[in-house]
C-alpha cells in the first residue's frame, strides 16, 4: 500500500533533496557566467556598489588603479571647489539666501579666495601640491562658504566633497593612495561601460556597469541580451532634488519614468529584477527637516522613514506590475531592499540576501529551472 504524500520517509526525502542538489550543481556547472546589470539615473549610488562589490568580492585594486583613482580625486577635489565657488554668484542661490534673515555678503577675505578658486577653472593647478591643499582647506572653512555648500542641491553637488574636504592635507601627501573608505566616498560620472567579475557563495559573476546619465541611457540596450538579472538603484535620498540636465525634472520621478521603460521592455522579460533603494542614511536624516510630502505628489502619510519608505517602495511595486503586464509577463516579481552603498557592512548584508535570487535568475535564464 502507497503512503499518502505527507507521510513520506525520511528516506524520499532525502532522496529528493539529493536529487535536487545533483540538479544545481549540474546546472552550476554548464551555466556560463551570470551577468548582471547595474542601471540607475545619474547619482543614484550603482557604481559605489559596483566598487564595494569589487573590494569585498572581487580581489584588490592594483596600484596602477589606485594611482589613477588618486588623480581622479584630485581632478574631483579642484573641479568641486571652482563650482562652489562660481555658486557664490549663482542667481538661484542668491534668491535662495534672500529667503533667508541673513542675505549672503562675502566680506574681502571671502572674495579673496573665491577669486582664486575660480581662476582654476581657467588655469587648473598641473599637480595637487600642499599650497592648493592649503588654498582649499581654507577656502572649505570659510564659514560663508559652509553656508554656500548647504545649498548644494541648487547647483547640483554631491554629499561627497565634505568628506574628502575634511582630509585635504593627507590628499595632497605625494604618496597617498586611497584606501576603501576613500574609493566609495568619490564621485565621478560613469561614462561607458565598466565590466568585472565577482565570486559569491561559490557562484562568479559579471558586473557590468552603465553610465546613469541621459546621454548614456542609449549604451543600455546593448547590454541587455546577455543579462540575468538587473540591479536598478534609486536614491531616495533625493527626492527633493532635480535632474542636473534639466534642472527642473524631479529626480525620483526620473528613476520611475526610467524603471517603468524598463519593465516594458520585452528583451527584459526573462531576467530577474532587483530595486535597490539606496542612501538611506541621508534619505533618514533629510526627512527631519525636509517634508516628503512636498516633493512626492499623492503621499499623505506622517512623513516618517517607515512611511515615505512604504510609499516610495508601492510605487515602483506599482510600475513593476503594470509594465509586466504589458509584456505578458503578469507573474514575474520584483525584489525590493533599502540599502547604502558607502557601508561596506550592509553591502555584505545585503547581497547576502540577494545572492539567491541572482542565481535562481541566472538558472533560470540558462533553462536549467523554471
Amino acid at each position: 500500500m502507497k503512503c499518502c504524500r505527507g507521510g513520506g520517509s525520511r528516506d524520499e526525502e532525502r532522496s529528493r533533496n539529493a536529487k535536487i542538489t545533483k540538479e544545481i550543481k549540474v546546472a552550476q556547472a554548464g551555466a556560463s557566467c551570470p551577468v548582471v546589470l547595474f542601471l540607475g539615473t545619474g547619482e543614484s549610488g550603482k557604481s559605489t556598489f559596483y566598487r564595494q562589490l569589487r573590494i569585498l568580492h572581487g580581489g584588490s585594486y592594483t596600484a596602477a588603479e589606485l594611482t589613477g583613482f588618486a588623480e581622479t580625486i584630485h581632478t574631483m577635489l579642484i573641479e568641486d571647489a571652482v563650482r562652489i565657488a562660481q555658486a557664490t554668484t549663482n542667481p538661484a542661490v542668491l534668491t535662495a539666501f534672500e529667503d533667508e534673515s541673513a542675505p549672503l555678503m562675502l566680506p574681502e577675505s571671502t572674495n579673496a579666495i573665491v577669486e582664486t578658486v575660480q581662476q582654476w577653472s581657467v588655469s587648473p593647478p598641473a599637480t595637487f601640491t600642499s599650497d592648493v591643499a592649503s588654498t582649499l582647506s581654507r577656502f572649505w572653512n570659510d564659514s560663508n562658504i559652509k553656508r554656500v555648500y548647504e545649498k548644494r542641491k541648487i547647483f547640483h553637488l554631491g554629499n561627497h566633497v565634505e568628506y574628502f574636504m575634511q582630509q585635504v592635507d593627507k590628499v595632497a601627501q605625494a604618496n597617498w593612495r586611497p584606501d576603501d573608505v576613500d574609493l566609495v566616498h568619490f564621485r565621478v560620472r560613469t561614462t561607458g561601460i565598466l565590466d568585472q567579475k565577482i565570486t559569491l557563495k561559490n557562484q562568479m559573476f559579471r558586473i557590468v556597469d552603465v553610465g546613469g546619465q541621459r546621454s548614456e541611457r542609449r549604451k543600455w540596450i546593448s547590454q541587455f541580451g546577455d543579462v540575468s538579472s538587473v540591479v536598478f538603484v534609486v536614491a531616495v535620498s533625493e527626492y527633493d532634488q532635480t535632474c542636473w540636465e534639466d534642472n527642473s525634472t524631479n529626480r525620483i520621478s526620473e528613476s520611475l519614468t526610467v524603471f517603468g521603460d524598463l519593465c516594458r521592455n520585452p528583451a527584459l522579460g526573462d531576467p530577474g529584477i532587483i530595486v535597490f533603494f539606496n542612501k538611506t542614511d541621508l534619505f533618514q536624516e533629510k526627512l527631519k527637516a525636509i517634508p516628503f510630502g512636498n516633493y512626492v505628489p499623492g503621499y499623505t502619510g506622517d512623513g516618517s522613514l517607515e512611511s515615505a519608505s512604504a510609499h516610495i517602495k508601492k510605487m515602483f511595486e506599482d510600475v513593476a506590475r503594470d509594465g509586466f503586464k504589458s509584456i505578458g509577463r503578469p507573474d514575474k516579481r520584483l525584489y525590493t531592499v533599502f540599502t547604502t552603498a558607502v557601508d561596506p557592512d550592509n553591502v555584505k548584508k545585503v547581497f547576502a540576501e540577494v545572492t539567491e535570487h541572482l542565481i535562481r535568475a541566472a538558472f533560470q535564464s540558462e533553462g536549467f529551472i523554471d
